[in-house]
């Protein structure tokens, strides 16, 4: 259809167009009033407002979204308000809550709180949430109440519209938990989320969500990958391709940023952080070389083994264990050291030491599966070797040292792989738990206190962290964490086990209230010297 050239005859054509319609037409005066409300025409007010009352809510909706287009229509917040007061359709009353938060208009933060605060559907709350964030321009945030929802919900269509909501709401605070919530039960949300992630344009979010469809037990359409088309260089790629280019990118931000700290530590002397992202989940190094996945099955394998054992077929597991036991931890290098490293090899050989490093990995990755203990610490003892700042590669030793039974020698690959990546919350809690294992409870509560700095939504954490305060006689704190638990928990029996212990925690100690140990600088452990935590 061609467009008349005035603006003001295309209007009143669809006006008498939308006259002319009769009631049970909804999906005709839809369309009519999308069409009406994207011109910005005070004309078409008191054509539209009528429909905010027709039978049909679709229809509603669109009115709504029609008016608010409409610029410089002062009576309109007031309208809606009265309008949200009277109407039962969520459907309507989600429409009208997200015009009110677009509106500029501070009369409805009132009744937005109320919203959020009263006995709504999660929907609603959400959506408020949203809007009031959008009313006062960010100065009352809608992230952290949109995450608890995230987190928090049993709803799994509440979830959805948490995730939904952060997307618009384009705060990269979110992305961490977005990326958590990669890993949600249902299917659909999964999808939601994912293209949340997306929304932001960050490549961050980009190796996360190649683990999804990758990954067999999450079961993601493969057809869902061009959710990743947002970005221009994928446009239209298949997901081998995607995967492809994307090793090819870490391996050239692997370069710079190597060379940008050499360029660093030879001007100033001193040591710069090493930026590296390893996404091992993802079956992509942080050297930009694939690595074994974890979900690719082992039937079937017929890759030579490193073997110095003369054939691992010929040892028992009793000797295997014997052997791995044996081994002992490799010298770590200093950052210092590596950075010195680099600069005598040069760039010659790098290529070729990519190569190495991923094959002895992804070795050492199947025998460790396969319970090959002592051929899977050789082979990461040669990764270690070839990339000594390999975190991941300290992480994989100190788990086959923990099977067999060398606790302290699990210990020390774990603070290495810390080392190297200092915020990696899995390693903390690894420590974490080792500690606790072995009685060492003031270094446990430290290492679970820097894990939970990081991220307070660790349930299986503050759980264990409370039973460890119970043991050393601090109920406020134990208390704390327990109370910690029933909020975020999802699990029934997590929770029950949480609500037991605090209960009897309180029947021994009923006066004690608790206390976030986080914000102690110094606990007083009984029979223990003070000690400070590292935070």
């Amino acid at each position: 259809m061609v467009i008349p050239k005035t603006r003001g005859k295309y209007i009143d054509e669809l006006l008498a167009e939308l006259n002319a319609l009769k009631p049970e037409n909804a999906s005709k005066i839809k369309n009519a009033i999308d069409k009406i409300g994207n011109l910005d025409d005070k004309k078409a007010i008191p054509y539209i407002i009528p429909y905010l009352d027709h039978k049909t809510d679709y229809v509603r909706v669109a009115a709504v979204y029609a008016l608010e287009k409409i610029r410089n229509n002062r009576d309109l917040p007031r309208s809606l308000i009265e309008k949200l007061e009277k109407e039962d359709s969520i459907l309507v009353r989600t429409a009208i809550i997200e015009s009110l938060g677009e509106l500029e208009d501070s009369s409805a933060t009132p009744v937005l709180e109320h919203i959020k605060n009263g006995n709504e559907d999660d929907r609603i709350k959400i959506t408020a949430i949203f809007a009031i964030d959008r009313l006062t321009k960010g100065k009352t945030s809608a992230q952290q109440q949109l995450v608890e929802y995230l987190v928090d919900s049993k709803n799994p269509n509440t979830r959805v519209e948490a995730a939904k909501a952060l997307g618009k709401l384009g705060d990269s605070r979110a992305i961490p938990f977005l990326i958590e919530a990669l890993d949600d039960e249902k299917i659909f949300v999964r999808k939601f989320v994912v293209k949340a992630l997306v929304s932001f344009g960050d490549k961050q979010v980009v190796d996360p969500i190649i683990r999804v469809f990758t990954d067999e037990n999450n079961l993601i359409d493969r057809d869902f990958i061009n959710v990743l088309w947002t970005f221009p260089e994928y446009k239209g790629k298949e997901l081998w391709e995607i995967i492809d280019l994307r090793r090819k990118e870490k391996l050239n931000e692997l370069k710079v940023a190597d060379q940008e700290e050499t360029a660093s530590s030879a001007v100033s002397g001193t040591d710069t952080k090493l930026q590296e992202d390893y996404a091992y989940e993802t079956s992509i190094s942080s050297d930009g070389v694939e690595v074994s996945p974890p979900m690719l099955s082992l039937q079937g394998n017929t890759d030579e083994t490193y073997n110095t054992s003369g054939g691992n077929d010929e040892t028992t597991a009793e000797q295997d264990i014997a052997l791995a036991k044996q081994e002992s931890v490799p010298t770590s290098s200093s950052r210092e050291e590596i950075v010195k490293m680099r600069d005598e090899d040069g760039v010659i050989s790098e290529e070729l030491k990519i190569k190495e490093f991923s094959d002895a990995f992804s070795k050492g990755e199947r025998q460790y599966r396969k319970k090959q203990y002592y051929d899977a610490l050789i082979n990461f003892k040669k990764t270690i070797e070839i990339k000594p700042d390999s975190w991941q590669a300290w992480y994989n030793m100190a788990l086959v040292f923990y099977d067999v039974d060398e606790r302290e020698k699990s210990v020390e690959c774990f603070q290495n792989a810390l080392v190297f990546k200092p915020n990696e919350i899995d390693t903390m809690l690894d420590l974490a738990s080792l500690h606790d294992e072995m009685g060492n409870y003031e270094k446990a509560i430290n290492y679970f206190l820097l894990a939970l700095k990081q991220s307070r939504f660790l349930p299986d954490a503050w759980l264990v962290l409370g039973t460890i305060f119970q043991k050393v006689q601090q109920p406020e704190y134990a208390l704390y964490c327990f109370n910690q638990v029933l909020q975020i928990s999802h699990k029934k029996k997590e929770r029950a086990k949480a609500r037991d212990k605090s209960e009897a925690l309180l029947r021994k100690n009923p006066s004690a209230v608790a206390k976030d140990p986080r914000k102690e600088k110094k606990l007083k452990l009984p029979g223990t010297n003070d000690f400070k935590f590292k935070l």
